[in-house]
């Protein structure tokens, strides 16, 4: 019956809010009231010491009574102006690999002229964060969630709460932002560098070892000269490997699907991918990614990368 209930409720929110646009703001309206568990204990009390006062005709008791009733009202009210006329808007969160924490972000705008203790926020019941909004200003609350596949992980609904200050009352409300994180393919922990072949766009005519253009990644080998050594690629985590030089033009990969091996799978063949990709923007390396359907052009930088991860986590996505 209450899981029927709850139900009924959630689905009722959703189409109550389901079209909203930031920022949203808590009004009388969005804001609910209940007891807690140490709420009713102390309504019950009360209940109990006020059957005793008209029992034994008892005056203190009745003052008492009285005077406790008072501090839970006035608890109410604090509880409910807590939340009332916050303002939320979503925060940037940045993109994560498959199986890390990721990290969402949301800007909390306090108008009045008082504290607001106590801020509980939680994401579809996945992360929870607690914060205090100081008067006139905005704070950032950020909720850690973990993530377990490629894609893009969306989130409907945030949940705010407030049990300042004694506990006794919970007050909350709802805000259906539309919050999400991209997720990258986890990178391959370990495996071959890209392919000769694939590499500075000369057909894979490399020509003797030169020392003028880089031409590609190998698997180190003793007797390898220490100046050779990718030391950006083994801070980045990578296995250790050997730069390999030519003299011909300037260098450049191609990290193309069917270079990688098909009985790796899908997630296989895009894991190695994405470490390809690291590994060229960790040496600098203009590079190339073709998959099926899509193809990112020749680049370097930031932006590129980014473009290269999120067709990576986005391939074949719905």
């Amino acid at each position: 019956m209450v899981g029927a209930l709850r139900g009924y409720f959630t689905a009722w929110l959703n189409r109550r809010h389901q079209h909203e646009i930031p920022p949203v703001r808590l009004t009388q309206r969005r804001i609910y009231v209940l007891p807690t568990r140490p709420g009713l204990l102390f309504g019950s009390t009360l209940v109990v010491m006020l059957v005793g006062a008209i029992n034994y005709n008892l005056s203190l008791g009745y003052v008492l009574v009285f005077l406790l009733c008072g501090v839970g009202i006035a608890s109410l009210l604090h509880t409910y102006r807590c939340l009332a006329g916050l303002s939320l808007r979503p925060g940037k969160s940045g993109a994560v690999f498959a199986g890390d924490t990721g990290t969402l972000a949301m800007l909390i705008r306090n108008p009045a002229t008082v504290y607001r203790y106590g801020v509980e926020l939680s994401l579809d019941n996945l992360g929870t964060t607690t914060v205090d909004v100081e008067p006139l200003s905005e704070t950032i609350a950020r909720v850690s969630v973990p993530t377990e596949r490629r894609g893009v992980l969306r989130f409907k609904r945030w949940r705010i709460t407030s049990t300042y200050p004694l506990g006794l009352t919970r007050a909350w409300g709802y805000a259906h932002l539309g919050s999400e994180i991209i997720v990258y393919p986890r990178p391959e922990p370990a495996g071959p560098p890209p392919p000769l072949d694939a590499a500075s766009g000369i057909d894979g005519r490399h020509g003797d070892h030169g020392q003028e253009d880089f031409a590609g990644l190998r698997r180190y080998q003793q007797g390898d000269s220490l100046k050779h050594i990718a030391w950006k690629a083994l801070a980045h985590g990578h296995p250790l490997l050997s730069k390999q030089f030519t003299g011909g033009t300037l260098p450049e990969l191609h990290l193309r699907w069917t270079d990688t091996g098909a009985e790796l799978g899908t997630e296989g063949r895009l894991s190695r991918l994405c470490r390809w990709s690291l590994e060229a923007s960790a040496l600098g390396v203009p590079y190339e990614l073709e998959l099926p359907g899509t193809c990112i052009p020749m680049g370097t930088g930031p932006a590129h990368d980014e473009a290269c991860l999120q067709a990576l986590a986005l391939f074949e996505s719905q």
